[in-house]
């Protein structure tokens, strides 16, 4: 089975959405992206 999740957040006319594909497995999830997941903070 597998799963496209799309949160998003949108105010007036702006907005931003994120988007993954997960394949579940007898042992959890199996994320279909080769891409790195990580939170990217700029000061």
């Amino acid at each position: 089975m597998t799963f496209h999740i799309i949160p998003g957040i949108w105010y007036e006319k702006i907005g931003f959405e994120v988007d993954a594909s997960i394949r579940i497995t007898e042992n959890g999830y199996e994320s279909l992206y080769d891409f790195p997941i990580e939170l990217v903070v700029k000061n």
